[in-house]
């Protein structure tokens, strides 16, 4: 770890020892040099003492022995004179004690006390004892001693002698050394405050650094690098001081940041753990064999048992066959692995109630890399899945009729036709169109023509045998599969009783009516062995039948090839309505539910054919996709909207986002989001004024393609609207997936709202659509009865003959303008 070292200087211990005076402890300098200067005082002053009374007491005992051999001697030289009582002659011999300077007195007495001569002080009188020496330490001493006359003791001589001498060169001594001492001393601490003052110093960084990591927790602080001078040990103990608060910090810091991070993962684990309990899918943990240690409280409440019930037991979504079999029998495989599982269930509530669960599991391993926990996510997806059922059936059936439909009749020809290859049998195949349904529509609404469409079924359906095939191909268009044929005559006679059942009069709600068919016929293997192939040329059959004046059926032959080139002139037409500009848009207003208010339209293209009269957009629209004309009239259908939005936007109205339908063919260029966008420019208009409306079958044709250029439109700012919703091909992925804003209920379900059935699967498509955050719009709302009923399922909008016609895009205009103005005559249906 690279830390910056914080060097303690002196100035600064200063301040800290001086932060610290008031605690009056003395500093271990200080201590040190006292004890050892008083020591040695003390040491040097017991020996100097010592030896000097040592030479005094062996100066002391050498007079005293000096002057006791003198007192002998006068007393042996002065036992005559005591004996014959002469004083002079004992003064005289008592003289020569004069030579001692250090007798200060002297007596010769006899036995009987007389002093018979005195030297010195005659003061002083010598105390009666026995020949003796009286001792003084530091004073005078009286030695006494016998005067002896043939071994008679005859007197005395007693001698004072002072040891002031001596004493007084005991003191001087004493003096003299107590200086020496005191010198000594001075030295003493000099070079003990030398030799000390580094280690002091040092010892006191090391306190002053220790108190302030204590009080600051700072442990950055690092003491001085030690000096050359200072002693080898106290440079290691610095050196390793510093190594120790480096260890100190690194750990300290790493303790710290540990600290941290725990608290950090503490705060996340606190919001996981609220997050994980209050979450809408139900988790729970369990152990390795599936015993549940957790449950959160939707889990709880999705399987119906209370925390105490089933803490401790086995999960059933881990231990159930439901996982362990199939579909579901990869699970445990790969958990093993380590992978996460993700699948679709079925289980019940403690109650026996069925839900559909999508369950996802994952395993927590431990540090020997075996599972320890297993973990499990699981949604209720029952609502989901009840709607995606409903609407999945609506992929092989017509709702309108219950008939199957394009794609149900796309799976069953081929199977049918490969099965009468094996037995070399003959088929027909049928295309039927039912005669001037678009003025049925035109006249009496789309409710009268889904009326007569459902009664054709149902006659279609009576004339077949049961193993014949009956679809709806869309609008009033059907095909018919006739197997097990031995000759064509058979299939033409089917032919003629079609027509014939369809020429009889439909009673539909007190009208009467008189509607033809027109039928098509190809036969396997004779005109094609392949389904697509013998559909087209039956279609082609079917265009001679119309163009022989109808109500009739035409088998196909080469010469009905000429049909073709009608084909071929219809194309050459569309092209020349191009040039000429010769189409036209007109413009059916939608009606907000919630406000009462117009809140957009849809573009409808319209074609007055110089010979074919008005041309519904299906007479022409498939032709144009065909020959891929369709893509330079999409092209002028979007100009034109974009056109039209701005012109009515400067001639003051506000206005309304108007949809516009997309074919799949727009979609194989990648073009069409910069063609919408150099629109957007051209016309200085808002991507928000226009809505684009796509098929559930558009969006099977190159998927990945169409999703791209679905997610660049939406980034730009176009409304997405999926239309004829339910009629398709219908999977909760892509509404998932794609950028979607709107469902449109197909009309045939807003046409028997109704029936119980339908009433179902529009009421599952808004539940589905609101669970999505999506808009739905009701496409051919033509009654009150049918608003309020949609009003009442959540539905958002409706489009309808009830509210309005398609109108040109002048009456539109006005239209507009007046609904701005709150002057709309049907606002009262909401």
């Amino acid at each position: 770890m690279n830390q910056e070292k914080i060097v303690i200087d002196n100035q600064s211990l200063n301040t800290h020892m001086a932060n610290d005076s008031d605690a009056a402890r003395p500093s271990f300098r200080h201590e040190i040099i006292g004890h050892a200067i008083t020591a040695i005082v003390l040491a040097l002053s017991l020996v100097l003492l010592g030896s000097g009374l040592r030479d005094f007491v062996d100066k002391r005992d050498k007079l005293e022995r000096e002057a006791t051999l003198i007192a002998d001697i006068i007393g042996d030289n002065a036992s005559a004179a005591v004996a014959f009582d002469d004083a002079r002659n004992a003064r005289e011999i008592l003289a020569s004690a004069r030579r001692a300077g250090y007798i200060k007195a002297a007596v010769i007495r006899s036995s009987n006390g007389e002093v018979l001569a005195r030297l010195g002080d005659r003061s002083w009188q010598p105390a009666v004892v026995p020949a003796t020496t009286e001792k003084g330490f530091l004073g005078n001493t009286e030695i006494v001693r016998p005067i002896r006359l043939d071994g008679e003791k005859i007197g005395e001589v007693c001698l004072r002698v002072s040891y002031g001498a001596a004493r007084d060169a005991f003191l001087e001594d004493v003096l003299l050394s107590f200086l020496a001492l005191c010198l000594a001393g001075v030295i003493v601490f000099g070079l003990l405050y030398r030799t000390l003052r580094p280690l002091t110093q040092r010892l006191s960084m090391i306190s002053s650094t220790m108190a302030s990591i204590t009080a600051n927790d700072d442990y950055q602080l690092r003491l001085p690098e030690a000096d050359t001078r200072e002693v080898e040990e106290i440079a290691v103990l610095s050196s390793s001081l510093n190594t120790m608060l480096g260890e100190i910090q690194r750990h300290s810091t790493n303790l710290k940041s540990e600290l941290e991070q725990r608290r950090l993962t503490e705060t996340e684990l606190r919001k996981l753990s609220k997050a994980v309990e209050n979450s809408a899918a139900g988790i729970f943990v369990t152990d390795p064999d599936g015993w549940i240690e957790y449950a959160n409280r939707k889990y709880l409440q999705m399987n119906g048992h209370a925390d105490k019930e089933i803490m401790g037991f086995p999960s059933p979504l881990i231990q159930s066959d439901m996982i362990a079999s199939s579909p579901h029998g990869d699970a445990w495989e790969t958990l093993r692995s380590g992978r996460e599982w993700q699948g679709e269930i079925r289980t019940r509530h403690q109650g026996g109630e069925i839900f559909w669960g999508m369950l996802s599991l994952a395993v927590i391993h431990d540090d020997q890399g075996r599972i320890a926990h297993i973990v499990g996510n699981l949604e209720d997806i029952s609502e989901q899945k009840k709607a995606e059922e409903t609407i999945n059936r609506l992929a092989f059936f017509d709702p309108l009729t219950t008939l199957p439909n394009r794609r149900s009749f796309a799976e069953q020809l081929p199977e049918i036709l490969a099965h009468a290859g094996r037995k070399d049998e003959i088929v027909a195949v049928f295309y039927l169109d039912l005669d001037h349904f678009k003025e049925v529509n035109d006249t009496l609404g789309h409710g009268m023509g889904d009326s007569l469409l459902q009664t054709a079924a149902k006659r279609l359906q009576s004339v077949l045998r049961e193993y014949d095939v009956v679809a709806r191909l869309g609008g009033d268009e059907f095909a018919l599969v006739i197997p097990h044929l031995r000759e064509q005559a058979d299939a033409e006679a089917v032919a003629r009783k079609v027509i014939e059942h369809m020429t009889t009069p439909f009673s539909l709600d007190k009208h009467e009516l008189s509607v033809t068919a027109s039928v098509g016929i190809a036969f396997y293997p004779e005109h094609g062995r392949e389904a697509n192939e013998l559909l087209k040329k039956a279609d082609i059959a079917l265009y001679r039948a119309k163009a022989l004046g109808r109500n009739n059926f035409q088998v196909f032959s080469v010469g009905l090839e000429e049909v073709g080139l009608a084909r071929l002139e219809l194309e050459a037409q569309i092209r020349l309505a191009l040039e000429s500009r010769s189409f036209f848009l007109e413009y059916q207003p939608k009606l907000c539910l919630k406000t009462g208010r117009l809140c957009g339209a849809e573009a409808l293209i319209r074609w007055n054919h110089p010979t074919l009269g008005r041309l519904s957009p299906d007479k022409f629209i498939p032709r144009a996709e065909e020959s891929r004309l369709i893509i330079p009239l999409g092209h002028w259908i979007i100009d034109e909207v974009a056109r039209q939005q701005s012109a009515w936007r400067a001639e003051g109205m506000v206005p309304v986002p108007v949809a516009l339908n997309l074919s799949t063919m727009q979609f194989r260029n990648d073009d069409l989001p910069e063609y919408f966008g150099a629109a957007l420019i051209r016309h200085s208009l808002d991507a928000g004024l226009l809505e684009l409306e796509i098929t559930e079958s558009l969006l099977m044709d190159n998927p990945e393609r169409i999703s791209r250029q679905l997610v660049e439109l939406d980034a730009m700012g176009f409304g997405i609207a999926i239309d004829d919703f339910g009629t398709g091909y219908s999977s909760l992925s892509y509404l998932k997936t794609l950028p979607v804003d709107v469902l449109k209920i197909d009309r045939s379900f807003v046409h028997d709202l109704d029936n119980a059935d339908d009433k179902v699967i529009t009421q599952a498509i808004i539940a589905l659509a609101k669970s999505l955050d999506l808009e739905v719009v009701a496409e051919g709302a033509e009654t009150r009865e049918q608003v309020n009923m949609l009003r009442s399922l959540g539905c958002d909008v409706i489009q309808g003959y009830i509210y309005s016609r398609p109108l040109p895009a002048d009456e539109f205009g006005r239209f507009l303008r007046a609904s701005l103005l709150g002057a709309s005559e049907l606002v009262e249906l909401v």
